[in-house]
């Protein structure tokens, strides 16, 4: 017996050509294994088989079959149903079957999942593959933490994060770090303006002269206390309207004022505190000019005094405050 599903009602013809007396029995004799009776598809008296009974389907796909309600007399009713439910399971899902994915799997991480359909998120095979770009406001005289940037790449890998998201973070984290930065500046201006005014209301006029005074007693004690250069700038650079202390300031410039008054002339010499570069500059050519005390030391022939390094040091004093 064979099937034609293209037909309908194909299997019906089938049927009756066999109780007519089709292969292997007389016209009239009943069909094989029963009775016969008059609904030979219900199976009950050894009827023909039904089209989803054939061999060429398994138990599995019988009970979809069934479960789907395509168990129907005519083989292209059921084609046509099965048609009808994938286009509507298309239009509910908005995409077709095969391009869906599945959930995690019982016990499964989320990252672990994501990372498993890595190119459907994006997700870089290694930490390093994450393409990060600083944002275009950030000033490019401020330092970039590359060291932060890297632990980003390793927790946004761990977590299957997608590149967008991290690009996002970091945008936010630099947006961030600037106001703070603004904010900082705005505050320490504001602190500044105070202190300023306050030492304005102390010294009076004598304001610029007691700032260079503090800057160079400073440099001085750093200098005997053994710091190097750039040390010593450092210090100085602190000491500034700019971004001074009230009370340091006020500390350093009565240092300097004692050892203007030679008070401490025994640290290592006072002159030059409190002078502008100026007269700096204008003291440093009288020693250098005949008959001054670096010039007489250093001409030909002439022998060096006994005080020369206490002049050379006057000298090179001198020589830092002429630049400002």
């Amino acid at each position: 017996m064979s099937f034609d599903f293209m037909k309908p009602g194909a299997w019906r013809a089938n049927l009756a050509a066999e109780d007519e007396g089709g292969a292997g029995g007389g016209a009239g004799d009943p069909p094989a294994g029963g009775t016969g009776g008059d609904n030979p598809g219900d199976g009950s008296g050894g009827g023909a088989a039904r089209w989803w009974e054939d061999e060429r389907f398994n138990d599995d796909q019988r009970g979809s079959l069934t479960a789907l309600g395509l168990t129907v007399d005519d083989p292209l009713d059921a084609v046509t149903k099965l048609v009808d439910m994938e286009s509507s399971a298309k239009r509910k899902l908005k995409a077709p079957p095969d391009s869906l994915i599945g959930k995690p799997a019982e016990g499964q991480e989320l990252a672990e999942w994501k990372k498993a359909n890595a190119a459907l998120f994006g997700i870089p095979e290694k930490p390093e593959d994450y393409k990060i770009d600083r944002p275009e406001n950030w000033p490019k005289e401020e330092s970039w933490d590359d060291a932060t940037e890297a632990r980003l790449r390793e927790i946004a890998h761990k977590h299957g994060a997608e590149p967008g998201l991290v690009q996002d973070v970091v945008n936010i984290y630099a947006e961030k770090m600037l106001a703070l930065g603004v904010e900082n500046d705005t505050a320490l201006k504001a602190a500044n303006d105070e202190m300023m005014a306050e030492l304005g209301r102390d010294w009076g006029d004598q304001l610029a002269a007691n700032l260079t005074r503090a800057q160079q007693a400073a440099a001085l004690v750093a200098e005997q206390a053994g710091l190097d250069g750039t040390a010593i700038a450092q210090i100085s650079g602190v000491l500034t309207k700019a971004a001074g202390n009230a009370n340091t300031l006020r500390l350093f410039a009565a240092i300097g004022q004692m050892m203007g008054e030679d008070s401490l002339a025994k640290a290592g010499g006072a002159t030059g505190l409190g002078m502008t570069p100026a007269e700096a500059r204008a003291e440093l050519a009288r020693l250098r000019s005949p008959g001054g005390e670096y010039y007489e030391a250093t001409k030909p022939g002439a022998r060096a005094p006994a005080n020369f390094a206490e002049i050379k040091a006057k000298i090179d004093r001198l020589t830092k405050i002429s630049a400002g």
